[in-house]
Parts: C-alpha cells; sequence; structure tokens
C-alpha cells in the first residue's frame, strides 16, 4: 500500500472510529436507525454500514468496508467494541452503555 493510500486509509478509519462514538448508534440509537439487534447488543456489520450516515471526514458509513470497521475496532484502545463471527457474518456491538432493552 502506498503511503498517499495508507494515508486515506488511516484518515476514513479514524472518522469511522468517532462516527461509531459520536453517535451512540451502538449504545443508544439502533431502534431508531432500523438496525436488528439482538439481546446482547450485537448488530450485523453490513447492516450498520448500508445506515444513511456520514463520517467526520464527510465520508459515507456506505463506502467504508468490513476491514475498516475491523481495523477501527482494533485501534480502540479503550476496548468499547467487540467483533464477533458467527455464520459467516461479522457482528458488532458497543461492551457498554446500553440503554435499548
Amino acid at each position: 500500500m502506498s503511503l498517499l493510500k495508507y494515508g486515506f486509509f488511516k484518515v476514513k478509519v479514524e472518522s469511522l472510529f468517532w462516527v461509531l462514538i459520536r453517535t451512540r448508534i451502538l449504545r443508544h440509537m439502533a431502534t431508531e436507525m432500523r438496525l436488528d439487534m439482538r439481546g446482547d447488543g450485537f448488530v450485523k456489520v453490513e447492516d450498520l454500514l448500508n445506515l444513511n450516515l456520514k463520517t467526520s471526514a464527510n465520508v459515507q458509513l456506505k463506502s467504508h468496508t468490513v476491514d475498516e470497521i475491523r481495523e477501527a475496532v482494533r485501534r480502540d484502545n479503550k476496548q468499547r467494541f467487540s467483533l464477533v463471527e458467527e455464520d459467516g457474518e461479522l457482528l458488532i456491538r458497543a461492551n457498554q452503555g446500553h440503554s435499548i432493552t
């Protein structure tokens, strides 16, 4: 990967990370955003990426990839999110602060 591409990837992943935190999608807004959240707080990453939202870098959430979600979660030193793969699908959840039942 060239340095230019790596720089864009880094900014894109960082803005994705912040949209997950700032918008509180996975903690409080899943129902409002029409995400199908399981009882344990997990939602499909593909469903999350299909939301009509933009990141702080003004990039459509839809333009992000599953690998970028993985990288955003990996880079979170506070471990705010968990990923699990089940039946070939990647799921994500916020580890704390759910207000959705």
